[in-house]
Order: structure tokens, then C-alpha cells, then sequence
């Protein structure tokens, strides 16, 4: 089985469910708090390094990767 790169929503929601379990919240997370700003703030830094990590891993073989890493 491969491994399927998690979307963006996908992360946010990991991580404001993070945040929620590990703070003990309560209530629901508002839209300007630092709990929805910082879970998607780290989600997108997570999604910009699985996209990364893709394109490092199609590198590897030479009917995928791009001419400048044959």
C-alpha cells in the first residue's frame, strides 16, 4: 500500500484536533483565535513539506523525474 498524501483540510483539522485534545478546550476553536491561526499556519508548513518529500521521492526514477536530476 502507498502512501497517500494527506490534503490540506486534512492537516488542519489533525492539528486543530491537536490542539484542541492537548489545551483541554471546550468550546468550539473561533475563526481568530490563535488555536485556528496556529493549526493553520503548521498545516500549511506540513503540506508544503509532504510536497516536498513527492517530488524528492519521484526523482528517484529516471521515467519521472525531471531532466536537471537525471
Amino acid at each position: 500500500m502507498a502512501f497517500q498524501r494527506p490534503t490540506l483540510q486534512e492537516l488542519i483539522d489533525r492539528i486543530q484536533g491537536d490542539f484542541v485534545s492537548r489545551l483541554a478546550l471546550s468550546g468550539a476553536v473561533l475563526r481568530r483565535s490563535v488555536v485556528y491561526v496556529f493549526s493553520r499556519v503548521w498545516a500549511g508548513a506540513a503540506h508544503m513539506l509532504h510536497g516536498h518529500i513527492a517530488f524528492i521521492a519521484r526523482q528517484v526514477f529516471p521515467d519521472q523525474s525531471e531532466a536537471e536530476y537525471l
